[in-house]
């Protein structure tokens, strides 16, 4: 039996040794952080759940994601990204295909973010965000994605003013590749920028997450605050039950 265990702590540890080098070499050098707080300023015109879409069996309220990130961000498993540049984000001279963020109270989980277009933090225009003075800008109006390196269990972002009226439809696709549509969402009616903020939240189970956000809108977009908590990865898993396994390992043998 203990031959077994020291051929098996010999192994995997190597195996993941491996997989975390490669993460590290194929990974973005100027990864973004996160933060534990979700909309820590409130707009003066409201922020609100998405009208037409509250009632979805799939929405997840502001204030269910608010409380649920946080923890997840402590447990190192989810985050928000506020697009600030106190936060590692580089206004108007970072936009790309895709973004790398990493999350957690210790920064060491590692998301990234694929655009069909490129996409990226801004400021100014007249747009006021929910934390900070940057937000979420894509380069083209409509249609857009953003696909993510790791399922997620829980997503949101908040839709801004921008001066127009902007009409919104969300989809998400999951694991499986079903896709669950929202219904649209108007931002800002009057395009007076007094329409109240829209939260657009999804919540998916653990056995098939979240793994792309679609939407079509009638102009440009601007976004805020995007939480998410991920999945669990199947070698963070293994690592910390091996850990625990040497941890038993040497507690009997300094009681042998």
């Amino acid at each position: 039996m203990k031959q077994k265990l020291l051929v098996m702590l010999s192994i995997k540890p190597a195996a993941c040794a491996a997989a975390l080098a490669f993460l590290a070499a194929n990974s973005d050098a100027y990864a973004a952080t996160t933060v534990s707080a979700l909309n820590p300023v409130t707009p003066g015109v409201g922020l609100q759940d998405s009208p037409n879409n509250a009632a979805n069996p799939n929405f997840l309220s502001v204030a269910t994601m608010t409380s649920a990130v946080a923890t997840a961000f402590n447990n190192n498993s989810g985050g928000v990204i506020n697009w600030d540049d106190s936060n590692g984000w580089v206004y108007g001279g970072q936009n790309a295909l895709a973004q790398t963020v990493t999350y957690g109270v210790s920064q060491t989980g590692s998301l990234i973010i694929s655009g069909l277009t490129t996409f990226g933090p801004t400021t100014g225009s007249g747009t006021t965000g929910t934390s900070g003075t940057g937000y979420m800008g894509f380069q083209t109006a409509s249609p857009n994605t953003l696909t993510f390196s790791t399922g997620l269990t829980d997503w949101g972002m908040t839709q801004l003013n921008r001066g127009a009226s902007r009409t919104v439809t969300f989809s998400f696709t999951l694991a499986d590749n079903s896709v669950i549509n929202y219904a649209a969402e108007t931002q800002d009616p009057t395009g007076l920028n007094t329409g109240a903020y829209n939260w657009y939240g999804f919540r998916a189970s653990a056995a098939n997450p979240l793994v792309k956000v679609s939407f079509t809108s009638n102009g440009f977009v601007r976004f805020d605050d995007m939480a998410f908590i991920a999945v669990p990865e199947p070698s963070s898993t293994a690592l910390a039950g091996m850990g625990a396994l040497v941890g038993m390992i040497l507690h009997r043998r300094r009681h042998n």
